[in-house]
């Protein structure tokens, strides 16, 4: 059915009520696409097709208004094309909320081997990420990393520095330990470890089998910090 010509105030009503509809609704795909951005580590892609979504629609809505001279059809067409954005945007969300969550296997760091879940310090990075893809960040190993690189476990208080080829365990750590030094006295290790090869006011390094262990203490003098190295305590390089 052919859609009559309009005077120039209804065509200027009709034309004020597009314009809130596109102001409305691009609020709405604008503050959803903001919330659920947040989750790109759920959904990786997210932003992406959300830019191709909005993309798409604003190249139909302009061959739209090259071939459409009624503010009717404009006011039509501009409806259809923002709620067709707007539902493929929420159906890409729940895509994204469906993404099962990466997991790992718990950690277990053997003190005397060196080793996290059979992994050395020395391991490189991708085999990290490998062996345990449910890490938070990860950095390559160039010069525009701070610390070398690495593959860190923040959520676990777990990181792997794999540029410079050890492993720091904090005190809010989510695994186990072979050894219970965590939070134990200073002077409690000498049965096992022997002693240490530096010693220092807040931190002691142990030669091992492996490499190098060192042990951070806090003002009571209880471990809050371990780090592992394949490195000798000459070569050691922590990052600060």
């Amino acid at each position: 059915m052919d859609i009559p010509e309009a005077s120039g105030w209804v065509n200027l009503y009709i034309l004020r009520i597009a314009q809130f509809e596109f102001l409305f609704i691009s609020s709405i795909i604008y503050r959803l696409g903001y919330h659920w951005a947040n989750s790109a580590k759920n959904y990786p892609g997210f932003p992406q097709n959300l830019a191709r979504i909005l993309l798409s629609r604003s190249v139909a809505e302009n061959l739209i208004n090259r071939k459409v001279a009624t503010p009717y059809k404009l006011l039509i067409m501009n409806t259809k094309s923002y709620f067709l954005s707007f539902f493929l945007l929420v159906s890409l969300v729940s895509n994204a909320q469906l993404k099962a969550k990466v997991k790992c296997d718990d950690f277990m760091v053997d003190i005397l081997t060196g080793k996290v879940n059979d992994l050395k310090a020395d391991f490189t990075l991708e085999t990290i990420k490998a062996k345990f893809p449910c890490y938070t960040t990860a950095e390559r190993e160039d010069t525009s990393s701070k610390c070398g690189g690495g593959v860190f476990f923040k959520d676990k208080d777990l990181l792997f520095y794999t540029g410079r080829d050890y492993i720091q365990i904090g005190e809010k750590f989510k695994g186990k330990l072979s050894l219970p030094i965590m939070g134990a006295s200073r002077n409690s290790f000498f049965r096992t470890l022997g002693n240490p090869k530096i010693k220092d006011e807040t931190w002691e390094a142990f030669q091992m089998q492996y490499g190098t262990l060192v042990l951070h203490y806090n003002k009571a003098n209880k471990v809050i910090k371990i780090q592992i190295s394949t490195l000798s305590t000459d070569a050691l390089n922590l990052c600060e």
